[in-house]
C-alpha cells in the first residue's frame, strides 16, 4: 500500500484554523487532488476548493444553534480590534447597560462551548469562528504577505527578501510591502522541499555505505 506524506510547508493553520474536522477535511479533498507519494501545498489548496463549500457549513452550523445573546456577543467581540476585546466594550457594542450584563453568556461562550476565551482581552478559542466572522475565509487570499511567505517557505524574512533580490522569488509592492502570488511561493516550497529530500536520501545512502561491512583480511 502506498504511502502518503503531507508536505511540510502545505500545513497551515490559516486553511483549517486549528480545527480537527477542518484539518480531516482540508486533508482528504487534498489526497482526492494529489498525484503521487507527496501532497503538496498546490494539490492541498486545490483540495480546498472542493472543501469550501462543507467548512463553511460547519462554522455556520455552529454559529445557528447559539441563542441569540451569545451568537450577538460573538459578533460584537468580531467586530473589534483585538486588542480592545474586553467585556465592558463587547457589552456597551451589544447595547447593554452594564459590563456584568454579558458575564453569564461570555461565561457559557467560554466554559461550555469554548469558542472564546475570557482573559484580559478576550480572544476566540475556535479559530474557524473568528475567521469566519472577521476575514473572507474560507477563501485563500490571491496574495501573501513577506510574514505568510516566510512562513510557507520556512524561512527568516531577511533569507525570504534575499530570495527576492536575487530573483529566485517574484514580488511585487503595494506601497511600501512586499507582496506574493501563492503559486510562485507553493511552486518554490516544492523546489526547496524537493532538494531537502535528495539532500537527506544521498546522506542517507552515504551511511549506509560507511555502515557497511569490509571484507576481512586474508589470514594467509
Amino acid at each position: 500500500m502506498p504511502r502518503f506524506v503531507l508536505a511540510g510547508e502545505v500545513v497551515e493553520g490559516d486553511i483549517c484554523r486549528g480545527e480537527p474536522f477542518l484539518f480531516q477535511l482540508a486533508g482528504e479533498q487534498a489526497w482526492y487532488a494529489g498525484t503521487g507519494d507527496v501532497i503538496t501545498r498546490t494539490e492541498v489548496l486545490t483540495g480546498w476548493k472542493a472543501a469550501r463549500a462543507e467548512a463553511v457549513i460547519h462554522v455556520e452550523r455552529i454559529l445557528e444553534r447559539l441563542p441569540g445573546r451569545e451568537s450577538d456577543f460573538l459578533r460584537a467581540m468580531a467586530d473589534l480590534p483585538a486588542k480592545e476585546r474586553t467585556l465592558t466594550r463587547i457589552s456597551n457594542d451589544m447595547g447593554l447597560a452594564k459590563a456584568t450584563d454579558a458575564g453569564p453568556t461570555s461565561q457559557r461562550l467560554d466554559s461550555v462551548r469554548g469558542i472564546i476565551e475570557r482573559g484580559k482581552p478576550y480572544t476566540f478559542r475556535h479559530r474557524a469562528v473568528e475567521a469566519y466572522l472577521t476575514s473572507d475565509w474560507p477563501d485563500v487570499p490571491a496574495e501573501l504577505t513577506s510574514a505568510e511567505a516566510a512562513s510557507v517557505l520556512g524561512a527568516s524574512r531577511p533569507t525570504l527578501m534575499k530570495l527576492v533580490a536575487d530573483g529566485v522569488l517574484a514580488s511585487h509592492e503595494v506601497g511600501a510591502h512586499h507582496r506574493f502570488t501563492h503559486t510562485d511561493v507553493a511552486d518554490l516550497a516544492e523546489i526547496r522541499r524537493a532538494a531537502r529530500v535528495e539532500a537527506f536520501t544521498e546522506l542517507r545512502e552515504l551511511d549506509e555505505a560507511l555502515e557497511e561491512p569490509r571484507p576481512s583480511a586474508d589470514p594467509r
